[in-house]
């Protein structure tokens, strides 16, 4: 009788200890082994019920061997088996031969073997929530009587407990995940970036959710061809991640991603649904189309502490924007689907809230830059300050290395670059424009030219000096458009890296480009109105000097003047022919040349002859190599004259 009683005190020991139960696999780990030792049992375990009472999840075990944990681990409770029976109707199994035991339970004995075998419903006064079970290889007809009534109660107030603590931590996590919900409508509602927005809500899947890890990728072409990994939370140690970046040879968070195809990924984008695997592995190999990659996957996964993923698409208007991963140590089912599921939500609202933001703010850019552009445009007529000014104001507000403006010769053979910003040294060079394909393709076509890498490509191979020479590695080209005409270009370049310009960067590029070949035509307009000006100018003040003085060499040398003055030359002669056309003599010049001789004749040459027989302008490009100039070619080396402009006086 007193070994009676004492065992019922132990029992009443361990049901007092259960009111500081926390809810811990610890907590319940300590409680089955004390039973098991007040009623020398063998074997034990503790599985509780998932919230949907379609799985049991083993929580506490002792004398269960590792082969048959991974059985135990997780199991289905089947409609007609004796687990369900106790589910049912809350009472307890007792088994006296392994021939009345059910799966999962069976492989605790061999077929026909005796044992003893104690299922006890954990339950409350409203539903069952798990099950107690003892197994031993010898019946134990004494616990029948002295101990399966004290367990029935033990397991009541588990289970009163269990559920009690279970309805304080859902209430504690339900605060959780309202505070997310919280913190990320307050971001969404903030100027916060869609970085910000991604990250609180991959922090709170590993904070609040207390999933081992969590990623969000966004779809970069709307086919999930191509995904970049935007935020990244885990809660293992960092050093697991630099490994895994170290094995891959570059960092995971930004990097581009290019799924294999007809993967788990792309049927996801077409069927928008949600899906759980417990292959890491495959999971990992189908981020890669790169063999090299994909055999590196089987050693990242046993890196990783995860056992379970569940991606999820992020669906925005019938399109899928990105999907999140979630990560666990435990198997996921579907009850994580339904509980991720809003902050999935949430996701999507936040990368069409951060696209509408960026592109209302993109639009604000635009606008400015126009202003800003326009502004400096009309500030000025003088074409050399406009041009300076678009230089530097494309590479700052375009954000490029580089910009360079080349002009284009009357007859479209020749390119001047006129300005640059910042400073290279290519302003000034000049080089024919039938040796730049790319050039003659913006004169047939004017459109604008993407030249992605610049050190290959066949368009801009004539010019390869000048591109290895500043280091350009992509170009953008803009043609210049004046009447429907290609009066030269515009080169945003990117140094020392290759860029891809994105079509709303060219777009703005040139929209700006027209205004400053706009710009370009009315500060021609304007030199010629202002030349126009200084040649009636000129012509008046000619007038009244001859109208009021009959020196003919004053009249000439002011003559003389003007033009060096009006035409911007570095010399003018004034020559007259003798009467039968075979002498000509040097009236005046200016500037006058100390040593050159005055009122001398000199024999007509091959040019003056030209312009008796055709009395028209004549123009001497290059004055060393023109054979109408042969017979003066120690004159013209004296003075060095490279061209010449011979007008007759009739």
């Amino acid at each position: 009788m007193n070994k009676y009683f004492d065992k019922f005190n132990t029992y009443f020991r361990i049901a007092s200890k259960i009111s500081s139960f926390r809810n811990s696999d610890q907590d319940l780990q300590n409680i089955l082994k004390e039973i098991m030792d007040v009623g020398g049992i063998q074997r034990g375990m503790v599985l509780l019920s998932d919230d949907s009472g379609e799985y049991l999840f083993l929580k506490a075990h002792h004398g269960i061997s590792a082969n048959l944990l991974g059985v135990l681990q997780k199991s289905r409770i089947d409609e007609t088996s004796m687990i369900a029976q106790v589910f049912s109707t809350a009472e307890s199994f007792v088994a006296k031969c392994s021939d009345k035991i059910d799966a999962p339970f069976k492989s605790l004995t061999k077929p026909g073997e005796p044992c003893f075998f104690v299922c006890c419903p954990i339950k409350t006064s409203r539903n069952v929530l798990g099950l107690m079970v003892l197994h031993s290889r010898d019946f134990k007809d004494t616990f029948i009587k002295n101990d399966l009534v004290p367990l029935e109660a033990i397991c009541r107030i588990l289970g009163e407990t269990i559920e009690s603590c279970f309805e304080n931590s859902k209430t504690i996590h339900t605060e959780k995940e309202l505070k997310l919900l919280h913190n990320i409508n307050a971001a969404l509602n903030s100027a916060a970036g869609l970085t910000e927005v991604l990250d609180t809500i991959t922090e709170g899947m590993v904070k609040v959710f207390g999933y081992t890890g969590s990623l969000i990728f966004l779809d970069n072409k709307g086919d999930g061809t191509t995904i970049t990994l935007k935020s990244l939370a885990y809660d293992y140690k960092p050093g697991i991640v630099r490994k895994i970046e170290s094995l891959l040879g570059f960092s995971l968070k930004g990097h581009v991603f290019e799924p294999e195809k007809e993967n788990t990924i792309h049927l996801l984008f077409h069927e928008q649904l949600p899906y759980i695997t417990n292959n890491i592995s495959r999971q990992l190999e189908e981020l890669f189309q790169s063999k090299t990659l994909k055999k590196l996957t089987p050693a990242i996964a046993r890196i990783l502490p995860v056992k379970s993923a569940l991606t999820i698409p992020l669906v925005m208007g019938k399109k899928v924007k990105g999907i999140l991963v979630i990560a666990s140590r435990q198997e996921l089912n579907e009850y994580d689907v339904s509980k991720v599921q809003a902050f999935a939500t949430q996701a999507s609202l936040a990368i069409e809230t951060a696209r509408h933001y960026r592109e209302e703010q993109q639009h604000i850019t635009e606008l400015s830059i126009l202003q800003s552009v326009s502004k400096s445009m009309s500030s000025t007529l003088n074409l050399t300050k406009i041009l300076q000014n678009a230089t530097r104001q494309i590479v700052e507000l375009l954000h490029v290395d580089h910009c360079g403006i080349l002009i284009f010769d009357e007859n479209q053979e020749w390119g001047t670059v006129l300005t640059e910003y910042p400073k290279r040294g290519a302003a000034s060079e000049s080089f024919p424009l039938k040796e730049d394909e790319s050039a003659r393709r913006i004169i047939a076509d004017p459109k604008p030219l993407v030249i992605e890498d610049a050190r290959h490509d066949p368009l801009v191979k004539e010019i390869q000096n000048i591109i290895n020479r500043l280091d350009i590695r992509s170009m953008l080209i803009l043609p210049l458009v004046i009447k429907g005409k290609t009066i030269g270009s515009i080169g945003l370049d990117s140094i020392g890296k290759q860029r891809i310009f994105k079509p709303n960067e060219i777009a703005l590029a040139q929209t700006v480009t027209d205004q400053i070949s706009v710009s370009i035509e009315n500060a021609r307009l304007f030199e010629n109105e202002q030349r126009q000006k200084e040649v009636n100018e000129t012509l008046l003040e000619i007038t009244r000097i001859v109208s009021s003085t009959l020196n003919l060499k004053k009249i000439l040398r002011y003559t003389a003047r003007e033009m060096v003055e009006l035409l911007h030359v570095d010399h003018c002669d004034i020559l007259v022919f003798d009467e039968n056309q075979e002498w000509r003599t040097l009236l005046v010049e200016y500037p006058e040349r100390i040593d050159a001789p005055k009122d001398i004749r000199f024999r007509m040459y091959e040019a003056s002859k030209r312009i008796i027989t055709i009395p028209k302008p004549l123009i001497i490009e290059d004055t060393l190599n023109d054979p109408l100039m042969k017979e003066i070619q120690d004159k013209i080396i004296q003075m060095d004259i490279r061209s010449m402009l011979i007008l007759p006086l009739i």
